[in-house]
This record gives C-alpha cells, structure tokens and sequence, in this order.
C-alpha cells in the first residue's frame, strides 16, 4: 500500500490500518521503526533501522508487526486504539516532525548528506521546546512537575536548546543507562577520513573515546546534543573575525561525505527522542 502526504511518497509491505494515513504519529513509527519506505518521484530510500533503539539495529519484525510489538511494550494500547487518539491530536507538530525526518531520508538516498544535515537540525529545533513540555503535559505529580520545570529555566537565558540539554539531563525521559551508552562515528572509510576526525576533536571534548590511529569516536547519548549543535555552528556559521574555529570547506574536502558519516548518529539520537516522548504522552 502506498500514499502521499506533504509532497513525500510512503509506501508500505501490507494494507494499512483503517485511517492509518491520517495519523502522522503512526505513520512516523512505522518509518522510524524501520517499517516504510520514503520517496519522492523515482527517489526511494528503504527504511530498514529500528531507530527506536541506542545505538540502532536492523528491524528484524515484519512492518505491522513491529508496530504492534512497540506500541504494546512502550505504550500499552492496540494499533486501533493509537490512531484513534492520536487521528486529531497535536497534528500540527507531528505533522512537521514527520516531514523533517522524510525529506532526510530523501536528501539522503540523493547522497546530499549536507542538505539531510539541515532537516535533522530542523526537527532538533521543532522537538527542543515542544518536548519538555510534551511530557511534563502528561505528568500527574503537579509539585513534582513544578519543581522540575523550575529547576530547568532557574539558570535562564539559555535558549531552547539548552532548555532540552537540562531536561535530557533530568534522567526522566530517556533512561539513565541509556544516557551513559557510548555509540561510535567512524571516519574510517573515508579517504579524508583524518580531516573528519580532526574537525570534530579539535572542537568537542565531550567523546569518551577518540583514537586518532583508527579515525574513530564514541560519544554518549548525552553528550550528542552538544555535538549535534558544535557541528551545525562551526560548519553553517563561517563569519569572519568573531573568534570561533569554524569549520570550512577546506577543513572537509567533500562535506556530504562528512556528513554521510555524521547523519546516522545524529538521525538515530532524534529519533530515540521523539519515539520517547511520543510513547511517553500516549501511554496508559
């Protein structure tokens, strides 16, 4: 079965629920779930990773099946049920967030890394306030929810990036062991793999491992938010004279081929967080 919605072609192994495709948040797990394929005209890009997992893992499941095994894990409802609720709820929002992710699969399978960059970053934007205040919506302790928020905008001035940087932190959305688990970019591959590796450790300290000798990193859940935002200021920002080691054109050589590298941690670390939060508001 197949459709399209906001200019993105989704097509699927098996008939869709009854009103399925008017249910961005369901048709949202079923890609990042690795149940769907995303395309626009003859580009394609098959849809394969469980991204709901850290650090991601080939689906193993059948697409409707994998569905249902997450929702009744994480969520505690039926497929039915989840799209009856979710048909008219925050539309808007996941509406966006569902065509960020899509037109990155689709930038991606046209091998413009650089361009799918930009779509991640803009869902990082759209989910960076809506997020803490998707869960803290969902929680029933009002004091312990009023001291967490405060707790959170106490230091103000931050902005909302590091409004969801406090609230990662807090440890309530995303498990704690999960937070403390390393994933590995590796630079390898690349014939300018000694570039990559230079530009991001010459600019962020935050990896648990860095081995110049196999051009490899890791860095913990935790920390990818700073990493995502140190990457998109030093790379997208190049103004003269405001003391920031930026990161140029002649730093990379081929910035899609960086960014190739870079996506599928950053893409996997966004979708860990809204399948998070998406679980969080839904569940029973």
């Amino acid at each position: 079965m197949s459709f399209s919605l906001d200019g993105i072609d989704y097509s699927f192994s098996s008939r869709l629920p009854k009103n399925a495709e008017r249910s961005s948040q369901y048709i949202l797990l079923r890609v990042l779930l690795g149940a769907a394929d995303v395309g626009r005209g003859a580009v394609r890009f098959k849809q394969s990773m469980d991204l709901s997992v850290w650090p991601a893992i080939k689906q193993s499941s059948r697409g409707a099946g994998s569905v249902r095994a997450y929702l009744s894990a994480n969520v505690g409802v039926s497929v039915d049920e989840f799209i009856k609720i979710t048909t008219a709820d925050n539309r808007r929002l996941f509406q966006e967030i569902l065509a960020e992710f899509s037109n990155y699969f689709v930038a991606t399978q046209r091998g413009a890394h650089a361009t799918a960059f930009v779509y991640l970053y803009r869902t990082l934007e759209r989910l960076s306030f809506s997020l803490p205040l998707l869960y803290f919506s969902t929680s029933s302790d009002f004091v312990g929810t009023f001291n967490d928020l405060k707790a959170l905008f106490k230091e103000g001035g931050g902005g909302d990036l590091d409004l969801l940087r406090k609230f990662l932190l807090q440890g309530k959305l995303i498990d704690p062991l999960v937070l403390s688990m390393p994933r590995r970019m590796d630079f390898s591959p690349s014939p300018n793999g000694a570039r990559f590796y230079a530009a991001v450790t010459s600019r962020f300290t935050g990896f648990t491992l860095a081995d110049p000798t196999r051009l490899q990193v890791e860095v913990e859940y935790r920390r990818v938010l700073g990493l995502f935002v140190m990457i998109r200021n030093r790379f997208f920002h190049l103004r003269s004279g405001d003391g920031q080691k930026n990161i140029s054109s002649r730093d990379l050589h081929d910035a899609d081929e960086f960014f190739c590298i870079a996506n599928e941690m950053f893409c996997n670390f966004l979708a860990v967080l809204t399948l998070s939060s998406t679980a969080r508001k839904y569940r029973k």
